[in-house]
């Protein structure tokens, strides 16, 4: 029988489609909740259909009955000793009237006609559910898992998390908006077409320095599992500034979370701890990524002339010193991500945001 509990994520699940839409002439994409997953047209998911949701991070042994259902998507892997499809964040990059587009999928989305024991379940829970209806009885399933019915399992690599060496640091989260911001070479039509004319732009400077991340996830929020696992291996600094009761606080550079080691990240970590940014987020509580450029004096050969402001001194006792007026790298602002949704902010907001 499914599994039903109130709280813990729900890897597979049975949810409505809120809206589908067309994204090229083979790929389609549907909404769920507050995810969006890739489907083949030729599929007919149609909105307000109830179907099989499974989330990203999941495990399907090859032996299983339904691998075949998961093998169209998935990623042939092994865990624990046995092969089986791993269903991962997916990317798909087409090109619409010259313009470069992308979709991000997460997640997989079944027609429940396919999964006889699922409908089974569904049809004995619907009996289960307190009051009769059918927004009763959807209130009712949301808090259904199947992946025991399904018999699968929730994605753990340790190389995921701490890659080969156990002190190196794992990916920067998934569902973290890359830094990277599109360069004016890349848009050839942006002032030739007239559906750009509308828009207002953001003028903004390229700078010679490091992309970093720094982000906040409510112990609440529907990604927080899928942050690095914490072990013995995890940062006294990390652990001191930022963990709370509420959630958690990531600081990350272009590719990496940095949780495990500061070898050649010290400076995101002092520059992050330094301008307080975990208590802020902490105090703010909303799921978001401040992004922006570090630049300093030993970043991309130093063409601003900044000052290794933490050169050591002697104090009186004779004993090496450092000074306390900074770290000589500045944290330049350029954009805040909604997690939960994955939009950026309004350039005037994030303006606002940093001025306050």
């Amino acid at each position: 029988m499914p599994t039903h509990r109130s709280y813990n994520r729900k890897l597979a699940k049975i949810r409505r489609i809120t809206a589908v839409e067309e994204v090229t002439k083979r790929f389609g994409a549907v909404r769920i909740d507050g995810w969006k997953a890739l489907v083949l047209n030729d599929e007919n998911f149609m909105p307000n259909e109830l179907v099989l949701f499974c989330e990203v991070d999941l495990f399907v042994p090859h032996r299983n009955p339904y691998s075949k259902q998961f093998a169209r998507w998935g990623t042939l892997q092994a865990m624990d000793g046995e092969e089986g499809w791993r269903i991962a964040t997916q990317k798909l990059v087409y090109h619409r009237d010259s313009e470069k587009l992308k979709v991000t999928s997460q997640g997989r989305v079944f027609h429940l006609k396919h999964f006889p024991t699922i409908v089974r379940d569904f049809r004995a829970l619907k009996l289960e559910a307190p009051t009769s209806g059918e927004a009763s009885m959807e209130a009712f399933i949301r808090n259904t898992d199947f992946v025991d019915t399904l018999g699968i399992k929730k994605w753990e690599s340790l190389a995921r998390w701490s890659g080969p060496d156990p002190q190196q640091n794992p990916k920067t989260p998934s569902f973290i908006a890359s830094a990277k911001m599109d360069r004016l070479q890349n848009c050839p039509n942006l002032f030739l077409k007239p559906k750009y004319k509308r828009y207002t732009y953001q003028q903004t400077v390229k700078l010679d320095g490091s992309a970093i991340t720094v982000y906040f996830v409510n112990k609440d929020c529907r990604l927080f599992e899928q942050l690095p696992l914490l072990n013995n291996n995890t940062l006294a600094l990390y652990r001191d500034s930022c963990i709370f009761d509420s959630g958690r606080v990531g600081i990350c550079s272009s590719s990496k979370d940095i949780i495990y080691s500061v070898q050649s990240a010290q400076q995101f970590i002092d520059t992050a701890t330094g301008l307080q940014l975990s208590k802020l987020l902490f105090k703010l509580g909303l799921n978001i990524a401040i992004q922006g450029e570090l630049v300093g004096f030993n970043t991309r050969g130093n063409p601003y002339g900044y000052t290794n402001l933490l050169k050591k001194g002697k104090g009186k006792d004779g004993e090496d010193k450092l000074d306390d007026f900074g770290n000589g790298y500045d944290f330049f602002v350029y954009a805040i991500v909604d997690i939960d949704s994955g939009k950026r902010w309004n350039p005037k907001a994030v303006s606002k945001f940093t001025e306050e």
